[in-house]
């Protein structure tokens, strides 16, 4: 069942660009996803962080975090149960691929002076990283999860 919501706030955690030139050759990536709940606020925290590397130094590094309002009833009704919050699988996923998209923009943005403007944010299959719920404890008052 579809879970109503709105993108209440979008922020740049970090973002450094420590290298302009690489070696396309030794060139990878890394990603990762982490969430958090306020559920006084009714609101979800995900945040994507991606990394582009030359070997295992980091050439950029880039850390957003989308705010999504739910709305009231439907988080007391969709995001609660006996053992605590959680946030469901196919909406974890959907919400970690508007971060990724975000993501995107503002380096896209942020680069569009520098060599390192050519290499975006790959395309990412969230639905491998992202694989279960995402649950915190009962009376959490703002839970992180990995």
């Amino acid at each position: 069942m579809p879970i109503p919501f709105r993108i209440q706030h979008l922020e740049t955690l970090q973002f450094a660009l420590l290298k302009e030139n690489i070696n396309e050759e030794k060139m990878a990536f890394s990603v990762s996803f982490e969430f958090g709940i306020d559920p006084d606020a009714k609101m979800i925290r995900t945040i994507f962080r991606y990394q582009l590397l030359e070997d295992t130094a980091t050439a950029l590094l880039i850390e957003v975090a989308v705010h999504t309002a739910i709305k009231e009833d439907e988080f007391d009704e969709k995001l609660k149960s006996k053992e605590g919050l959680f946030i469901p699988k196919d909406f974890a996923v959907h919400l970690g691929v508007i971060a990724v998209g975000t993501t995107r923009g503002i380096l896209h943005e942020k680069t569009k002076d520098s060599v390192l403007n050519k290499y975006p944010v790959q395309t990412i299959n969230v639905m491998e990283l992202i694989n279960s719920d995402i649950t915190f404890p009962i009376n959490a008052e703002e839970a992180v999860s990995a």
